[in-house]
């Protein structure tokens, strides 16, 4: 099981003695502790493992300046034998994003398309003011 004081800030501590001009983000992990079941496996340099063996999932955690000049949240979730099902993912984003944040699903161009598990699905979130620039998809909660 994770120890209460996992929280993203963790993973971002470790993030700014990788790049020095990031400064604290505060992301809730479900209110700043994980469900019961989730367990740090490894800490890495952008990130950390945690594994749910009850619920047979693997989910990496990892924070990188991307192309864009701005710093975003990585998100994966895996099984060892099935796709991850829609309610995996949601249950995963609401574990480590909250309900009051973002998450976007790409599909890229196949020429950018990696595929390193096959049974692994991603999630990314802005984690700069202004978040990611998509529009409001949802027409005000007529739609989505």
């Amino acid at each position: 099981m994770a120890p209460p004081n996992v929280t993203i800030n963790n993973i971002l501590d470790r993030v700014r003695k990788v790049d020095e001009a990031i400064d604290p983000v505060t992301i809730p992990l479900h209110g700043g502790k994980l469900h019961p079941g989730w367990e740090v496996s490894e800490m890495r340099g952008d990130g950390c493992l945690w594994i749910n063996r009850p619920r047979g999932m693997r989910v990496i955690c990892s924070i990188a300046r991307e192309a864009d000049g701005k710093r975003w949240l990585h998100v994966s979730l895996s099984r060892p034998s099935t796709m991850p099902r829609y309610e995996d993912l949601t249950y995963v984003k609401r574990q480590f994003l909250g309900d009051d944040f973002k998450a976007v699903m790409v599909f890229p161009e196949k020429r950018y398309h990696v595929n390193i598990h096959q049974y692994c699905l991603h999630l990314f979130h802005c984690l700069e003011p202004g978040g990611d620039s998509l529009p409001e998809f949802s027409l005000d909660g007529a739609s989505i």
